[in-house]
């Protein structure tokens, strides 16, 4: 079976007895196997083993493919089989209708089977999953079927993939508000290392908001970025303020060590470009151009449309930021790029004068030299008086 899967990195937690292993197959094996294999080989014995598998297709060749589609629902099931049976057996059940698409994977079940998915996150869980499948985020969502039609009717006899009818908006928000209410110190118990791993207990991570519920009709659940009236911003164990997921414990790397084959790294540096792209389904896809002055990358996240403000104000051209993610090759940038899942914010040390003796530049020229600088002068008079220079010779040309 090793055969079927690269390793690409072990990391054994000894306080969980734990193995958290990341893998990579061409042939795009089902979890369990993945597991039931290293376990195998490797001789885990008791210890607990967290899988990370990603597959050697895209979402959008799986969509294509209606035996890929039946291949990633066992592939779901089976991870669940392992990290939460009770939802295996509900997402087993007959009432359950899927619907594949480009813009998304669709779950529809009856009420009570909603709610239980509901209140174990599971929509929260298997984006995760799927994110790490793929290599990038993959919209999933998680609905209640109205009462059967002819259509629903005759998706029965559909395995591959059984489309449901259209999500019952008004019944799903008042289940999900009810659902917020009973579990309302959850929001206190994430886990400290977010979205960078799953957590023990229902393989989840800690999204900021993550048990929020926002949007049109409250027809789905949302990742909320933006920080609610009165919540303090979250902050890492060195007082970083955390933008999107959990705290970073990797070491960052030199951007220009990035190659394929890295897999998961944490990386550090100053954003030179921020863009932000709305896709069909009204969310948006954030273009982030960050440098460390080793090299530059492209990194990408996606996020709501709510949160558009409070993204661009964050990740705006200037600002600093520790980002966590996976490299992969965009085939749509056609670039090395890092899908982030979490980040957070940085403060750069500031380089000082220390001299007792201060000097006095005689010849400097600001961006008002066509051609010849780029220092502004309002960021020139503010790096004097931070250093204590009590004089500057400005020798600008045509101005």
């Amino acid at each position: 079976m090793a055969e079927r899967y690269k390793i690409k990195r072990i990391t054994a937690d000894r306080s969980k007895n734990a193995f958290s292993v990341e893998m990579y197959s061409e042939e795009n094996i089902l979890y369990t196997e993945a597991l039931e294999s290293f376990r195998k080989e490797a001789g885990a014995g008791s210890c607990a083993v967290l899988i990370r598998l990603r597959w050697g297709v895209t979402y959008q060749e799986t969509v294509a493919s209606p035996e890929l589609k039946a291949r990633l629902w066992k592939h779901i099931l089976s991870f669940l089989s392992v990290n939460n049976p009770g939802a295996q057996a509900v997402l087993s059940s007959a009432n359950t209708r899927r619907k594949i698409t480009f813009d998304g994977f669709y779950v529809y079940t009856d009420k009570v089977s909603h709610s239980i998915l509901a209140a174990g996150k599971i929509q929260e869980v298997l984006r995760d999953f799927l994110t790490d499948t793929f290599g990038t985020a993959v919209p999933f969502y998680l609905g209640i079927r109205k009462k059967d039609t002819d259509e629903a009717k005759r998706a029965e006899n559909e395995p591959e993939e059984a489309v449901g009818p259209a999500i019952d908006e008004e019944q799903y928000e008042k289940e999900i508000n009810e659902t917020i209410k009973k579990n309302r110190t959850e929001k206190n118990r994430r886990s400290k290392n977010g979205g960078q791993g799953y957590a023990y207990a229902g393989y989840g991570g800690g999204a900021r908001g993550g048990d929020t519920y926002r949007g049109k009709g409250g027809s789905r659940r949302k990742r909320i970025l933006t920080p609610q009236e009165g919540e303090e911003p979250r902050k890492d164990s060195k007082g970083n303020v955390i933008l999107i997921g959990g705290e970073i414990l990797d070491e960052p790397v030199k951007m220009e060590t990035v190659n394929p084959n890295v897999g998961y790294i944490a990386v550090r540096g100053r954003i030179f470009k921020f863009e932000a792209k709305q896709i069909p389904s009204g969310s948006y896809i954030a273009l982030v151009s960050v440098t460390d002055n080793t090299y530059s990358i492209t990194c990408k996240f996606f996020f709501d449309a709510e949160d558009l403000p409070y993204v661009s104000k964050k990740f705006a051209q200037g600002r600093w930021v520790t980002l966590y993610g996976e490299v992969n090759y965009d085939k749509y940038s056609k670039e090395l790029t890092l899908f982030i899942r979490n980040a957070a914010e940085f403060t750069p040390p500031k380089r000082e004068d220390k001299a007792e003796k201060k000097r006095v530049e005689l010849h400097l020229h600001t961006c008002l030299s066509a051609q010849d600088a780029l220092t502004k002068p309002k960021a020139l008079v503010k790096r004097l008086v931070d250093w204590g220079h009590t004089a500057v010779a400005v020798t600008d040309h045509g101005v």
